[in-house]
């Protein structure tokens, strides 16, 4: 064809190059070769793509013509739905397995239009999870006595939906063998718990078959083993006396004990003098109607006779399993009557060899049996000190396992060699051998064995000789392990001798060891004697918790600033006492005063402490020791009540400021409540001594608060307790003693309704009533939920006069206010 087309041009080229000149006819030819050779490249190269196109196409053919022939190969049914469930493509196993000719008879179609309803809808359940989760899914269906394994996933279509791929594969016989094993595995179990638990007594005649106890057993392993709901087992106990156990299922499957044992008479009567065969009936309406069972609700059976030696024993017959009875139930089923029955025969057949054995060893047995109910350990020597028995307490106790590990060893070079700081004992110093050695009994109950793992133990033991013939052939061990007693002791010798607060020593121990260090060389001997100030303000205000804690700072204090061999001892309460022997005077002064200077260090966490001290020296023999005990507590008492009663007062001081510091509303509230209760008291015509005890007990009427950490409301219980913790901190100062029961009686109320002690009327004290008026109206003036003017808060008040306030206070402070017009 392009010949031709070139053939064509140069004739055109030619005709029209007859009428022009010669350089025109060179141009034309020119571009007549350049054309041609353009025409072929594009024609080679259309071909050459034309032919890789034809060969792709040819390869492309033959590989979906070869996965198309290995889908078809297979027996395992595969096919592609699309995004409404219906065909879109099925290979050759899915026809088979539906009976359908042609694929086209198929594709386009649901499961509905070629199955049973059940079926298809048992796919369509699991076709719909695919679509919805977009993940593969893995189940197994039973259908017509073969169990089926579908491998579903979804397929994105071309049309950009999601459809079903399948894989569907028959794995009946896969599913059966893994039952097999399954019912094996459960059936070695069910023998091993029946086994457990029964138990054939010897002297049982060779008759014998089971008890009542060990048929149900056997029947409740049936049920289970076949997944049956109701079972039976008739047998013969004696001649011509038929017995039976029952167990019934529960819901629509239960058969009715009645139905069950009609059933079973059939049977037995049947197999005692025919086929002696187990029997399957899953089709009740044709096959169990020679066994007159009566009930409708029976789907499926299973019947399987016992017989040994041309005898039946029993039958069993179960009943409604969920899916039909098989060759394998029936299997499995005899397997375990046979595995009973042979071990049943085993333990028969060795009862005579076992009590032949009894009656050969039952001294040795009788022995062991003795020594190992024994808590005490007990063990056997030879004369060489070897090992030649022990009972289990021993082993237990040494931490072995068998007695293989003792016998035959040294028992010295196994649990007695060594002291617990590793020192060696050597043979001849060990007493177990000197029994040996010497024929005597050795007890002792100050020493240590070893156990296997290198522990040792604190042990009570004795050794007694064994003579034969009159000579001594080793001896007997016994011991048993004291740790627990030995700690206990330890313990109480501890307790009975220290202080279990601080660690120190006790007064007890004290007064023993002032009795043994009152001799001549310890002269000189100083006495400390110590009160920690402040106790009791810190347990009324923080808790005895934080009083404890003061108290193991103190006994720091005192070890720290002591020597090691002098002795430091808790006298009672908040008091301390130091023995100091060969110790003079100014040498005691100055612990003293290093005792003093460390307890400064440390005493502001809760209040300001201080601690008083006395010192006292015997320097002859003459002096009595408790005269110098004497001399060191007054000494100390001198020290308390020149310091104490300031600090005291200090302290309450001191926690005051720290409530107030805290919270700087409580500083300006008392400063209010003094001010207004002032008025009063001087409107009553109060005295000098009178208003400055009026003005303190106003000032510390709230410092119980500071005990106490969660006043929540006004109404509760901490906040109830705080006049009574005011009344305890003031009334350890002197300074602060005589106004402690103003503030303890400041919350009572005129009708008797108040706290803490429900005083009433003038039983209230004047100052108490005095304070209270002052806060209730301070409290209504500028608290923070209802603050009031000045005129609102008289008439409230005013309101409360004759109930909860003194009447005659009352008006003498609403007409005080009203008087001098001031808008507090």
């Amino acid at each position: 064809m392009v010949l031709t087309m070139a053939t064509r041009n140069l004739a055109l080229v030619v005709v029209f190059g007859a009428g022009c000149s010669d350089s025109v006819i060179v141009i034309g030819f020119i571009f007549f070769v350049a054309l041609s050779i353009l025409l072929g490249v594009v024609a080679f190269l259309f071909y050459r793509r034309l032919q890789a196109y034809q060969i792709c196409n040819d390869r492309l053919s033959d590989h979906s013509s070869l996965l198309r022939a290995f889908i078809d190969a297979g027996n395992n049914l595969i096919y592609l739905k699309d995004e409404k469930l219906r065909y879109l493509f099925v290979n050759k196993a899915f026809l088979r397995f539906y009976d359908i000719k042609e694929e086209n008879a198929i594709i386009g179609k649901d499961d509905f239009s070629i199955s049973k309803k059940q079926f298809a809808r048992l796919k369509r359940d699991n076709d719909r999870a695919v679509l919805n989760e977009k993940r593969l899914i893995t189940d197994e269906i039973r259908w017509q006595d073969h169990i089926y394994q579908t491998i579903k996933f979804p397929v994105k279509l071309v049309n950009g939906a999601y459809g079903v791929g399948a894989l569907v594969r028959d794995i009946t016989e896969e599913y059966n063998s893994r039952r097999i094993i399954s019912k094996s595995a459960e059936c070695n179990e069910i023998l091993y718990d029946i086994f457990s638990n029964i138990d054939i007594p010897a002297e049982k005649e060779e008759g014998y078959i089971l008890t009542a106890k060990e048929y149900d057993y056997i029947l409740a392993g049936a049920l289970r083993l076949t997944e049956s709901a109701s079972g039976i087992i008739l047998y013969y106990e004696e001649e011509n006396r038929r017995c039976h156990r029952f167990l019934e299922g529960e819901g629509e499957n239960a058969v009715s004990e009645k139905t069950a044992l009609a059933i079973a008479e059939g049977m037995f009567s049947e197999n005692k003098n025919r086929t002696r065969g187990p029997l399957i009936a899953n089709d009740p309406a044709r096959k169990l109607k020679n066994y007159s069972a009566g009930g409708a609700n029976i789907a499926r059976m299973l019947a399987v006779p016992f017989v040994r030696g041309g005898d039946m024993k029993f039958v069993v017959a179960l009943f409604n399993k969920p899916y039909d009875y098989d060759d394998i139930d029936v299997d499995q089923l005899s397997i375990l009557l046979r595995g009973l029955w042979n071990n049943l025969m085993y333990k028969r057949s060795t009862d005579e060899l076992k009590n032949a054995l009894k009656q050969i060893t039952s001294s040795e047995a009788r022995l062991q049996l003795i020594l190992d109910s024994t808590v005490e350990a007990i063990c056997g020597i030879d004369i060489d000190g070897n090992c030649v028995f022990c009972n289990n307490s021993a082993l237990k106790m040494l931490g072995y396992s068998a007695h293989s590990e003792l016998i035959g060893r040294k028992i010295h070079d196994i649990i007695h060699h060594s002291r617990p700081d590793g020192t060696r004992i050597t043979p001849d110093r060990c007493k177990i051998y000197k029994s040996i050695r010497k024929g005597a009994v050795v007890r002792s109950e100050n020493e240590y064995f070893f156990r296997k793992d290198g522990s040792s133990f604190a042990v009570e033991y004795n050794s007694y000789p064994q003579y034969q013939n009159g000579v001594i052939v080793g001896a007997v061990l016994t011991f048993h392990d004291i740790s627990k007693r030995k700690k206990a002791e330890e313990e109480i010798i501890y307790l009975s001798y220290h202080d279990p607060l601080t660690g120190l020593y006790n007064r007890r121990f004290f007064e023993q060891e002032l009795k043994r260090l009152d001799v001549k060389r310890n002269l000189p001997l100083s006495i400390i004697l110590g009160d920690v100030n402040g106790l009791k303000l810190t347990n009324d205000v923080f808790g005895h918790a934080a009083g404890d804690e003061i108290l193991k700072e103190a006994a720091n204090i005192f070890r720290s600033a002591c020597r090691a061999d002098d002795i430091v001892a808790r006298w009672g309460g908040d008091e301390f006492i130091v023995i100091l022997p060969q110790t003079p005077n100014s040498a005691a002064m100055k612990i003293a005063d290093r005792i003093r200077s460390a307890y400064d260090k440390i005493g502001h966490k809760l209040l300001k402490y201080t601690i008083s001290l006395g010192c006292a020296t015997k320097v002859s023999e003459d002096e009595k020791i408790d005269w110098v005990l004497n001399r060191a507590d007054e000494l100390m008492y001198l020290d308390k009540t020149s310091n104490a009663k300031s600090a005291d007062y200090e302290n309450i001081k001191y926690i005051y400021e720290k409530l107030h510091l805290e919270n700087p509303r409580n500083k300006e509230h008392a400063d209010n409540v003094v001010r207004f209760s002032l008025k009063i008291g001087e409107a009553l015509g109060f005295s000098e001594a009178e208003l400055s005890l009026l003005r303190d007990a106003a000032y510390y009427h709230d410092i119980g608060k500071i005990a106490l950490k969660n006043i929540e409301s006004k109404n509760g219980p901490d906040y109830r307790k705080h006049p009574t913790v005011g009344f305890r901190i003031l009334s350890i100062s002197e300074k602060t003693m005589e106004i402690a029961k103003y503030v303890l009686n400041h919350h009572e109320r005129w009708d008797g309704t108040g706290y803490p002690k429900g005083l009433q009327g003038e039983a209230i004290p004047l100052l108490s009533r005095i304070v209270a008026v002052a806060e209730h109206y301070d409290n209504l003036r500028r608290n923070k939920e209802h603050m009031l003017p000045r005129d609102d808060a008289l008439e409230l008040l005013a309101e409360k006069a004759g109930t909860f306030f003194d009447p005659e206070i009352v008006e003498a402070f609403i007409e005080i206010m009203h008087k001098e017009e001031i808008d507090s």
